[in-house]
Formats: C-alpha cells, sequence, structure tokens
C-alpha cells in the first residue's frame, strides 16, 4: 500500500508584541492573537465604516449648531454720502469720533457725523493716500498722518474747521514709509521705513512731536489767515460792485478768492450744522504766503530689523563687547550681553545637516519686513531706566513692536530725556508672530503665533493671563478685544500705583477669527484662565476679516466676512443682531484692509467705502462711494442706544444733584429725581421722539436722493421709449416686406 506524505501547512502566527499597542505595557494577560483571513480584512472595512459615519455624524452636529447659530437677521441700508470726491481712498475717524476723516485720490477731506456732510478739504493731484490715523490733542486739535502710495508721510492738523498741513516726512527717494501710527494722545509718531535700493534693509523710527509748540503756532496761523480772508473779501467786494448805467464801458474782471468758494450760504446745511457762516473755508496750499514755520519733530528712537546673527571673534572681553555695540544684532535679556562664537555657528551647521533639514541660513531670502507697534503707559512691567521717574499716566511710557516673520517682541522705554538705541526687555516666543492686539485701556495684549495659540498677556502686572491654542491647520487672521463691561460690569481692584488710585482688571473677552471661517469668543478674566473659548461661529468657506467693537455698548461688535457682509453681534447673548449693508451695486473694495468700514460718534455711525459690483454694473453710478448709517435706528439695535440714552441721563442728572449744595440745589434735585421718574414712564415717547428728530436731520439729504431716483426714472423712460419706437419700426418692416412679397 502506497502512502503519499502531506504537504507542510504554516499554523496560525503566534502571540507576538506589537510596539504600537498600549495594552502590553498596562496588561500582559490582555495579549491575543492577531484573526486570521479573511477576518482581518472583515474588521478593516468594519472599522473604515464606523470611522465614516462617525465623521458624516460629526460633519452634520456641526453643521446643525452653525444653523443654529446663523439665523437670518434683517438686513439695513446706507445713505449715500454726497461728497465731491470721485476716488475715496480709505477712512478714519477721530479718537473722539467728531470727525471723519476722508483720503481720496487728489487729497484729504474732513466729514462731520452723524449728517457727513464735508466740512473743509486739501487738495494737491495724485496723492492716493493709503493709511490714515489720528490722534486728539487739548483746544480741540486733531492731529492726522496720511501715507501715500509712493512712501511719503504727511501730519496734518484740524483747528477752528480748517486743515493745516504741519510736517511731510521722508519726501526724498532714498526710502520709503511702510507704516505710521499715532500714539492716542498724539505725542509720538511710530513709523516704518525701507530703502528703496537694494540692499533693503528695514527701520523702525518713533518721533517725539512737539504738540505744546504746535498748540501755539496754529493759534497764531489762525489768525493771520483770518486777518487775509478778510482782506480778500473786501477787496473783492470793491472789485465786483461797477454802476450799472455805464454799459458801454468795459466791466471790471471779477476776482473770486479762495473764500468765496467755500463760503456757504446762512441757510445751508454746513452753517446750520455748525452754528456760524464760513466756517468750512478752505485755503488751497499757495494762497496764503507761509508765515510760520511748524517745528520739526524729534527723531527718538531708530533701530534696524536684524538679520541673522554673526559670529564674534574676539579673543578677549573687550573685543567682544565692541563687536557687539558695532553689531545689528540686538542683546537678549535685560542688561546683560550676549555674544555667539563661531564654534557654535559650524556645530549648528553640522546639526542641520545631520538631521536633513535645510540651513536658515541657506533658505534665507528677501522677506518684507514691516514693523507692528502699540504705545503702552506706565505698568509694573516698566524697564529699569523709568522706575520711579514716570508719573504721567496720560501719557506712553513705552513702546512694543515685533517685525513680521519673526519671534521676539522689543520693549522699548520712551524717556522724557535722551535717545534709546537698544531694547530693555526682549519676549521670545515659540512660534512666528502673525497678529498682536492691545485693549483699550491698554492693560492686555494679545499675541497671535503661526501655530494657532493666542498668549494673553497682563501688561500692568506683567504676567501672562492666558494660553489656548484655537486651530493648528489654520492661521488666526485677526482678533480683538471687547471693551470693558462686554459680559457683565467692569470692576476695579485697589491697587498701589502713583497717579492712580485704581486699577481695572481689563476687558473679559477676546473676540478671534482663524482662517477657516470661525469665530471664538476667548474669556480673559484671571478667575477663568482655564476656560475652553465659546464658538460663535462654526467653519465656513467665507472667514472674518475684521473685527470692530462698539464704544459705547460694550457687549455689541461688528464683523466684516470676506463676502462683504458686515453683521452686527451680540457677545453676552451669543447671536447675530442685524446686517449692515449698501445699496445692491457696491460692495466693500477690500475687506481685509484697513480704512474700508469705521465706527464715529462713538460706535453711532458707521461710515463704509464701497466699490461698484461688476454684477450690478450701471453707468449712471460712479466706480466708488461713502455710505453712512446711524445704529440706533436699526430696531434690533433700538433697545441698547435707547438703554443707554437713559444711563446718560441718569448719570448726568445724579452729576448734577451731588453739585447741588444750597436749600435751592436741594429743591431743584428734588425736581430732578421726579424728572427721573417721570423718564421712565415716558420712555417709549422718548425714543420715538429720538427717531423722530433724526429723521428730520436726515431731510438735508432728502433733495439729494430724489435727483438721483429722478434722473434714473428718466433714464429708463427714455430706454422704454426707444424700445417702443424700435418695436413699431419693426413692424413697419415687417408689414413692407410682406407686401412686397405679394
Amino acid at each position: 500500500m502506497s502512502r503519499q506524505k502531506r504537504p507542510n501547512r504554516e499554523p496560525t502566527p503566534p502571540s507576538h508584541i506589537d510596539v504600537d499597542r498600549d495594552d502590553f505595557f498596562a496588561d500582559p494577560d490582555m495579549m491575543f492573537d492577531d484573526l486570521p483571513q479573511p477576518f482581518r480584512t472583515i474588521d478593516k472595512i468594519l472599522e473604515g465604516i464606523f470611522d465614516d459615519s462617525w465623521s458624516i455624524i460629526n460633519q452634520r452636529q456641526a453643521e446643525r449648531e452653525a444653523g443654529t447659530l446663523k439665523v437670518p437677521v434683517p438686513v439695513y441700508n446706507g445713505v449715500r454720502v454726497g461728497t465731491t470726491t470721485e476716488e475715496p481712498r480709505c477712512l478714519a475717524p477721530s479718537i473722539d469720533g467728531n470727525y471723519v476723516f476722508l483720503g481720496h485720490a487728489d487729497g484729504l477731506v474732513v466729514l462731520k457725523p452723524p449728517s457727513v456732510l464735508t466740512l473743509t478739504s486739501w487738495d494737491e493731484n495724485s496723492v492716493l493716500p493709503v493709511q490714515l490715523s489720528t490722534a486728539d490733542l487739548p483746544g480741540s486739535i486733531y492731529l492726522v498722518t496720511m501715507l501715500s502710495n509712493l512712501g511719503v508721510g504727511r501730519i496734518f492738523a484740524l483747528f477752528k474747521n480748517r486743515l493745516f498741513l504741519l510736517r511731510t516726512i521722508n519726501d526724498t527717494d532714498a526710502a520709503i514709509i511702510t507704516t505710521m501710527k499715532l500714539s492716542t494722545n498724539g505725542d509720538y509718531l511710530g513709523v516704518g521705513t525701507q530703502d528703496s535700493r537694494p540692499p533693503k534693509k528695514y527701520f523702525f523710527e518713533v518721533h517725539r512731536l512737539p504738540t505744546d509748540g504746535w498748540t501755539r503756532e496754529l493759534t497764531s496761523a489762525n489768525r493771520q489767515l483770518v486777518k487775509h480772508e478778510s482782506k480778500l473779501l473786501s477787496s473783492a467786494e470793491q472789485q465786483t460792485s461797477p454802476p450799472l448805467n455805464n454799459q458801454d464801458k468795459p466791466q471790471s474782471v471779477q476776482v473770486q478768492s479762495p473764500n468765496q468758494e467755500a463760503k456757504a450760504p446762512s441757510n445751508s446745511p454746513l452753517a446750520q450744522l455748525e452754528g456760524q457762516p464760513n466756517s468750512a473755508v478752505n485755503i488751497p496750499p499757495g494762497a496764503v504766503p507761509s508765515r510760520t514755520n511748524f517745528s520739526k519733530p524729534t527723531l527718538f528712537l531708530r533701530v534696524k530689523c536684524f538679520g541673522s546673527p554673526t559670529a564674534c571673534n574676539g579673543t578677549n572681553p573687550a573685543q567682544a563687547l565692541a563687536a557687539y555695540n558695532n553689531s545689528d544684532f540686538l542683546t537678549l535679556g535685560n542688561g546683560f550681553v550676549h555674544s555667539l562664537s563661531t564654534q557654535l555657528f559650524d556645530q549648528r551647521q553640522a546639526d542641520y545637516e545631520n538631521l536633513g533639514f535645510v540651513s536658515q541660513q541657506d533658505s534665507e531670502t528677501d522677506v518684507r519686513s514691516i514693523p507692528t507697534f502699540h504705545f503702552l503707559g506706565p505698568t509694573k512691567y516698566q524697564p529699569n531706566s523709568l522706575e520711579n521717574s514716570h508719573t504721567d499716566v496720560t501719557k506712553p511710557s513705552s513702546v512694543v513692536m515685533w517685525w513680521s516673520n519673526s519671534n521676539q517682541i522689543f520693549h522699548y522705554p520712551l524717556p522724557k530725556n535722551g535717545r534709546v538705541d537698544k531694547p530693555e526687555i526682549v519676549w521670545p516666543n515659540g512660534d512666528v508672530i502673525i497678529n498682536s492686539t492691545l485693549s483699550s485701556d491698554k492693560i492686555l495684549l494679545a499675541v497671535a503665533l503661526k501655530n494657532g495659540i493666542v498668549i494673553i498677556w497682563d501688561i500692568y502686572r506683567g504676567l501672562e493671563r492666558k494660553i489656548i491654542g484655537l486651530s493648528e491647520k489654520e492661521s488666526i487672521i485677526c482678533m480683538q478685544f471687547l471693551y470693558p463691561g462686554a459680559l457683565k460690569e467692569s470692576k476695579t481692584v485697589p491697587e498701589s500705583n502713583p497717579g492712580n488710585s485704581t486699577i481695572q482688571t481689563g476687558p473679559e473677552g477676546l473676540i478671534v477669527a482663524c482662517g477657516d471661517g470661525s469665530l471664538y469668543l476667548i474669556e480673559c478674566e484671571p478667575e477663568k484662565s482655564e476656560t475652553a473659548p465659546i464658538t460663535l461661529a462654526y467653519p465656513s468657506q467665507i472667514p472674518f476679516y475684521k473685527i470692530l467693537p462698539l464704544p459705547n455698548i460694550p457687549q455689541l461688535f461688528i464683523t466684516v466676512q470676506k463676502n462683504s457682509e458686515v453683521i452686527v453681534h451680540d457677545a453676552k447673548r451669543k447671536k447675530r443682531m442685524c446686517e449692515i449693508a449698501m445699496s445692491k451695486s457696491y460692495r466693500l473694495d477690500n475687506p481685509s484692509k484697513d480704512g474700508e468700514l469705521i465706527l464715529a460718534k462713538r460706535g453711532r455711525v458707521v461710515v463704509m467705502r464701497g466699490v461698484k459690483d461688476d454684477t450690478m454694473f450701471t453707468e449712471l453710478e460712479d466706480v466708488f462711494a461713502v455710505y453712512a448709517i446711524q445704529l440706533h435706528l436699526c430696531l434690533e439695535l433700538g433697545e441698547h442706544f435707547a438703554k443707554l440714552q437713559k444711563e446718560n441721563q441718569n448719570q448726568q442728572q445724579d452729576e448734577n444733584i451731588k453739585n447741588q449744595n444750597t436749600s435751592k440745589d436741594r429743591k431743584r434735585g428734588s425736581r430732578a429725581s421726579k424728572q427721573k421718574e417721570n423718564a421712565s414712564v415716558n420712555e417709549t415717547e422718548e425714543k420715538l421722539n429720538l427717531m423722530l428728530r433724526e429723521r428730520n436731520a436726515e431731510q438735508a439729504l432728502r433733495q439729494a436722493r430724489m435727483q438721483q431716483r429722478w434722473s434714473r426714472l428718466k433714464t429708463e423712460l427714455k430706454v422704454i421709449s426707444a424700445m417702443k419706437f424700435q418695436s413699431k419700426k419693426r413692424d413697419f418692416l415687417r408689414k413692407a416686406f410682406r407686401k412686397h412679397s405679394k
């Protein structure tokens, strides 16, 4: 009987240790054998189906939650401003919100909200401003800086409804200005410059402005201008009064002075607005002889954007110190000198090559560096040179700045005397800085890094308030602190600070917008340092480019999206209130650019710069337009503004009561208290009267709107008549062709 040998078959693989599994390290008895085929394939398919289903469930849940947040809101259209400018470029409000500065292709215009009428202007051909900055000085003086597209900066002053050109900064071709911004009180001017010729070098400058001298010089210049205008008027009246009977004699040529062109009649809206005739007299450059030379700003700080550090070849401490003083690389730390040797650079290059990375020196390219800076007041995080020497809490005592594509923040002091060359404090960060913002009370500073981490610093105490990670895949586009009292009533904590008996705890919230379209609210209170961010908008295809909180109503803020949608949000209720829009044929030109949308009158008026939409093309409308809307006219926001008006009235009445000391004043106080009680009953009537007064105030623009509508109606009638004529002509030709064919 023959025997056949059976083939050798491999048994089921034995148990083995999977280094990626954690169960072995937790409990060795939990080891189990891998499933044989085809069960392993079936298990992988089931796991993939479960993972896909779970991701779909999460996506639908996020869409459902996003739908609950994004509820359709009413839309309110603004009113077009009747300015004479053909190409508005950028907008900027004054600090108190009483004026709006509009930079256009041929100069600068000052507007007066809420009616947004033209007050005065400064004209020069082909200026093309790209950035405006404002500051308020005592004595109703408003400073304005204007940066043109050629990198030339100008400083203006609005005084007695007139614009004065104080100084021109960097009017040479050797360097151009990339950014410039004033401090809030107008004492300092920060400027970022770059060389126009290669190799390009970037600098950050701080100029101290002679505000006291400018106040005296503006008063003198305005007095001379008034005298000159009176002479022009008197000479023009003498030349424009010839005898009526002498018709054969040649008439004298009428001299039209610039004062006559800008002078408005007594019944004009501008004269009624300011309460005085000839309030907007505009003398163009060269009309008045230059008798006042305004003081020149003092260059206080000038630092260079450093590149990669170079090796120090010094063999002794004296040579190392000399090399450090001549180097562009700045010191790290406070009061210590750090030198890098050649061996350190060689070792770093070798480490890069061993790890397979590209050295920073090899990959370095010509990247444009633009400084971002903030002026700070006196804080506990004060440099050593200013401790116990700066007692004026209203003026900036230091400035913090960082360069683009850098991970360090530099802290420079602003002493009253002397000049600063290097920072005294350097704040290193774990990644490149992409954004920063300072709270309105200058207590908190938020810094956004490239890896999606937001760091909130308590500037006064010099401590980190909160560190939170938002998005690793998408960068942070913009962020803005809410005003104190947005989420609850503002508090003050006693603090031993010379010149200020109390110190505020700062704002309660920070609004952050990411590149994926998400919007978050970060609570900044000290007791909520570990709370997670609150989602106000889930990721979408339309990111947020701008965040503007309202000063008068801290819980409200405005967002500007990529598709030019302007939404008013309520941070306390976590919902959208309404949408603000221009006409259907206009949209925001560049939503990510500063100066496209601003707030005036402490958040009561929104002014927007629009460009004509290509999809709504009409030849009758201009390419650019400026729109304004009063927020208290929106029904959803009327409740907040009525409450604000009531609080202001109550506060004013309380102040009047406190100032009354005599018996008569006490009687007046009791009468005021009765009026206060009656005010709560007549709140609805006051609201209606307020809306009626605002309606009457807008009647000045009614004539312009009616004329524009009539012109459109005439054009449409012409088109209709032309269509009728063409149809009659077509019928006549058709009948003639039929007769000829027969």
